[in-house]
């Protein structure tokens, strides 16, 4: 039990990141009881999750015991990163919950990430956004299987409802996508063109890029904004798609 809830490389690498918190000859020597008894005791502050070590310490184990299961059972990989970002936000919920004393209605955390279509084809993301004046937009990102940027849009569609906003977005791109002459894997309703198109919802999470597109200034003339560059504000959007972190909702 100790090899893997401590000794094994994923758990090294956890408790690894917490050796301000213990003494760490100590720590890797106990036996099971007496190592679980210390740490389980231990109400110093975490600054991570904002909460004291031991609550943090048994969320941990209790990831390790769940990713160690989904691998058994269902082949289900996790990296040292992923747990650390659940378990942290998990146990800062805890903690504000204890603090305040009202029960949050807890979800299973998700994780998103930008999916790259498959080699050879291209990922088109669109989005649409209404302000409180009802003055909508819509926006969306082209980038190849590698997640490399190829070009951007952004138009000014009037007074339109949200769900409009969102429609109006995709054959505004796919328009424009056809224009360059590429074949597209995309959210898409123009499927009739000679082309292959994958129909696919898209978690907000996994659509920063077209979302923060989207919200771009525009003049409110009707006229189709392309971008062939992007600023380096916004290319750090598309970079997360690529390299992470990757979004982790808490709600659903």
């Amino acid at each position: 039990m100790l090899r893997i809830l401590r000794d094994c490389r994923l758990a090294r690498a956890l408790w690894q990141r917490f050796t301000k918190y213990y003494n760490q000859t100590v720590f890797l020597t106990l036996s099971l009881l007496d190592w679980m008894l210390q740490n389980l005791e231990c109400n110093s502050h975490c600054v991570e999750s904002n909460g004291p070590w031991s609550l943090l310490f048994s969320s941990i184990i209790w990831e390790i015991r769940k990713t160690r299961n989904s691998f058994i059972f269902q082949g289900i990989t996790a990296t040292a990163a992923k747990i650390l970002q659940i378990r942290i936000m998990w146990s800062k919920l805890y903690s504000c919950t204890a603090s305040t004393g009202l029960p949050p209605a807890f979800h299973e955390p998700k994780l998103f990430q930008w999916q790259p279509p498959d080699e050879g084809t291209y990922s088109l993301n669109t989005d649409g956004a209404v302000t409180f004046g009802s003055k909508a937009t819509a926006g969306g990102v082209l980038k190849d299987h590698c997640g490399t940027f190829i070009l951007a849009f952004n138009k000014f569609l009037g007074c339109l409802s949200v769900l409009e906003a969102e429609l109006s977005g995709v054959p505004e791109g796919l328009n424009l996508v056809w224009q360059y002459g590429l074949n597209v894997r995309a959210i898409a309703s123009l499927w009739q063109k000679a082309w292959f198109i994958d129909f696919v919802q898209i978690a907000r999470e996994a659509n920063e890029a077209a979302d923060n597109m989207t919200k771009h200034n525009t003049k409110e003339n009707g006229s189709l904004w392309i971008f062939n560059s992007i600023s380096a504000g916004f290319h750090r959007f598309i970079h997360r798609d690529i390299h992470g972190p990757l979004h982790l909702r808490i709600r659903g």
